[in-house]
């Protein structure tokens, strides 16, 4: 009987548990949707300056209507075309390039003529164009030659550019107390400690300046776009169709997303489900136990008459 009673009260403990768990659930989560609905309106003021003197800075009022955090994307785009008028259609492409403020970062021509034994010729650009004028290029290009396909791509990289931009600005207060602590030092009777001072300045310099170096190579993706211009000379134009090949690789592709989203999903739903899972199985091995207990003191109490 004792035994009966303390299962019994650990099932009451796992049920009380479970509904526990659900209630503190839903309650954060109203507290979270409340505390995003309202959050403009209960964040606190923040004083210019602090109890230690010290300027604190308001973050949303120095990012409203700055240049300096300005979103940073890097656009790419890769063009098919064809012409009927290789030589011509090549110069006209270069001066569209120069015209619209672009450079030519590689290019490369192959076979002789459609007329000749080298076969019909066909050339590829590497093209940097100013990111504002990618769509006046790409409308350019339909003048020129027949586009038969075309692509672009935009990688925003605004939140790296800015965690290495304040990582730069650490650097240098790093640098600045280093050389102020390096041209105060005095005693040179500690060579080794200056000669330790002097290491770590150079590495945090050796750091600023690979730090600024991608920058610098973010700067110039972002403000020239990347085309990829490949152009095949015909004698006519063809009609460019997927291949069953590429529509077999679409499909499975597709067929693939699905099934991973089916799996996540699924894998939600069991997570969210895993708590009453839990409870459920202590409550059925209970039951269990408390039906196996009731049998075996009937089975005993039999005994016991019998004896008697």
């Amino acid at each position: 009987m004792k035994k009966i009673r303390i299962l019994a009260l650990c099932l009451m403990l796992a049920v009380v548990v479970t509904f526990s768990f659900v209630s503190c659930a839903k309650n954060n989560r109203a507290d979270y949707d409340n505390s995003y609905a309202g959050g403009a309106e209960m964040a606190p003021e923040v004083s210019d300056k602090n109890e230690s003197g010290s300027v604190n800075v308001d973050i949303g009022s120095a990012l409203e209507g700055s240049e300096e955090y300005e979103r940073k994307i890097i656009k790419t785009a890769n063009i098919s075309a064809q012409t009927l008028e290789f030589d011509k259609s090549v110069e006209l492409v270069e001066q569209l390039c120069e015209g619209l403020g672009g450079y030519i970062e590689s290019s490369s021509v192959s076979g002789n003529g459609i007329n000749s034994r080298g076969g019909s010729r066909h050339a590829s650009y590497t093209i940097r164009i100013p990111a504002e004028n990618l769509d006046g290029f790409g409308d350019g290009l339909g003048e020129i030659l027949k586009i038969t396909s075309s692509s672009s791509n935009s990688d925003e990289v605004t939140s790296t550019y800015y965690d290495i931009k304040s990582r730069i600005e650490v650097l240098e207060m790093q640098k600045a107390a280093l050389t102020e602590l390096y041209e105060q030092y005095v005693d040179y009777a500690n060579v080794d400690y200056l000669i330790e001072l002097q290491d770590k300045l150079y590495d945090v310099i050796a750091e600023i300046e690979a730090y600024e170096t991608q920058i610098r190579l973010y700067d110039n993706k972002i403000a020239y776009s990347t085309v990829y211009l490949n152009i095949q000379e015909v004698e006519e134009y063809i009609e460019v169709n997927e291949t069953f090949g590429e529509e077999i690789s679409a499909a499975f592709s597709g067929g693939w997303e699905a099934f991973v989203d089916f799996c996540s999903a699924l894998a939600i739903a069991f997570v969210s489900c895993l708590p009453f899972i839990v409870t459920g199985g202590v409550i059925a091995v209970g039951i269990v136990f408390l039906v196996k207990a009731n049998k075996k003191r009937r089975r005993d109490k039999k005994q016991n008459e019998n004896k008697e």
